[in-house]
């Protein structure tokens, strides 16, 4: 499985908004994400349909055309979580749990894959907004540690990354094609909800501060980029191989 813990961001000037997206998919509407990445709340109507949300049972954004309760926006948010909760472990399902991203060779469980179909590209997607002003200073207080900026933090100015699929990426790379292609599915059930960003859109900045594309490959291409699968032990396991431990992933 794979998440993206974003909670360096939170210690950052502003607040700031994340747009996750899964081959394609945002991962909380389960809609195709078009160019350009915004943000979109979900207040009175379904916004595939236009039809007034209903409320049924604790869903107040039910929409009977669809058949599911949304989510109140397209996005997580510092402003829509508990401290230290600024992550995305996988796709909202229509029931409002979250279902782990996980990686298959089986193309039946793609989620993209039966969303969108051959559009879907081997890549996640991380947009961040900023607030389009700056948080209240923080109270003053002494601390022995100093934390560094990480490479979600906004240190600096980001520039916009584009989105290409993964097969003219490999190419660009000189790597030979192959058929290994990795679907994202639906895993386990996590504890993690979408809680309504309190704030309207206009809190925060029409267009992304940082695009993230982030490519993922098979062990096939990983080989032909790294030189090694990256199951080869060294010679060597010092401690652990004194302590007669099996180590790597053939272990």
């Amino acid at each position: 499985m794979v998440w993206f813990d974003l909670n360096p961001n939170a210690d950052g000037p502003h607040e700031v908004a994340a747009l996750v997206s899964a081959r394609g998919v945002n991962a909380l509407t389960g809609q195709r994400l078009t160019p350009p990445p915004r943000l979109e709340q979900y207040a009175h109507q379904c916004p595939v349909h236009a039809v007034p949300f209903t409320r049924v049972g604790t869903e107040t954004k039910f929409c009977p055309t669809c058949n599911f309760g949304w989510a109140p926006q397209n996005y997580f948010s510092t402003t829509s979580v508990g401290r230290g909760l600024f992550w995305r472990d996988g796709f909202r399902g229509p029931d409002g749990n979250t279902r782990e991203f996980v990686f298959t060779a089986e193309r039946n469980r793609g989620v993209a894959r039966a969303v969108i179909g051959d559009d879907a590209v081997d890549a996640f997607g991380v947009a961040l907004f900023r607030s389009a002003k700056s948080k209240a200073p923080p109270v003053a207080y002494r601390t022995p540690y100093a934390f560094k900026g990480s490479p979600f933090s906004f240190g600096g100015e980001f520039g916009g990354v584009r989105l290409e699929s993964s097969a003219s990426h490999r190419r660009h790379l000189g790597i030979a094609e192959r058929n290994e292609a990795l679907e994202v599915a639906a895993g386990a059930v996590v504890d993690q909800g979408v809680r309504p960003d309190e704030h309207r859109l206009d809190f925060w900045r029409e267009a992304p501060d940082a695009c993230l594309i982030l490519y993922y490959v098979g062990p096939h291409a990983f080989r032909d980029i790294a030189g090694f699968d990256g199951t080869e032990n060294p010679a060597d396991e010092g401690w652990l191989g004194k302590a007669g431990v099996p180590v790597g992933n053939d272990a």
